[in-house]
């Protein structure tokens, strides 16, 4: 019934019909919570996502979803290290929990770690490869990093997905050209 109303778009309803579950057994209590969370943080309502992944956490502490949504909600406070923590603990019960995966790249990318970012793209690749979302992250990371060879490798590819799109040209042609300045020195 939640899924009904999340396809109408009836956030509220969905919310309410999953807070019916809080009064059952502990599993679905866990699931729900998980839900609600998520809900609440699509609506940006970061406070009342974070309280409701805390409750999934308190009745299963194991739950990676609920990991990942509690490591969302740390990373919108700017507490990048607590979410980092959230994140990795969340691979830790799912190793192939692609959600934290991708948000542990995004929040090495914010602090600068772009070593170990690059290092959960590559374990993400192996699990959805060819995810547009994936490799514009691969190829913004090694131009970050000063690797423009690389860079151009990984925009080439992400080009044959979004053949269209007129910000991946413009930045391989920003590379290219930085090429061959740098072949004129």
């Amino acid at each position: 019934k939640a899924v009904c109303f999340i396809n109408q778009k009836d956030i509220t309803k969905a919310i309410e019909t999953l807070k019916a579950f809080e009064k059952k057994d502990m599993e679905m209590m866990a699931r729900a919570s998980t839900n609600i969370s998520f809900l609440y943080f699509l609506e940006a309502d970061y406070r009342n996502s974070e309280k409701y992944a805390d409750m999934a956490l308190n009745y299963d502490r194991y739950n990676a979803n609920a990991l990942v949504n509690k490591g969302n909600c740390l990373f919108m406070k700017n507490d990048f290290k607590g979410a980092k923590n959230n994140y990795l603990e969340a691979i830790g019960v799912a190793a192939d929990c692609v959600e934290a995966l991708y948000n542990l790249a995004l929040v090495n990318k914010k602090l600068n770690n772009f070593q170990d970012a690059l290092t959960a793209l590559d374990k993400l690749q192996t699990i959805v490869s060819k995810n547009p979302e994936v490799l514009y992250q691969m190829a913004t990371l090694h131009e970050l990093m000063g690797n423009n060879k690389n860079a151009r490798k990984w925009f080439d590819i992400l080009l044959t997905y979004c053949p269209n799109d007129p910000n991946i040209h413009a930045r391989i042609g920003n590379l290219y050209a930085i090429a061959k300045d740098e072949s004129q020195v």
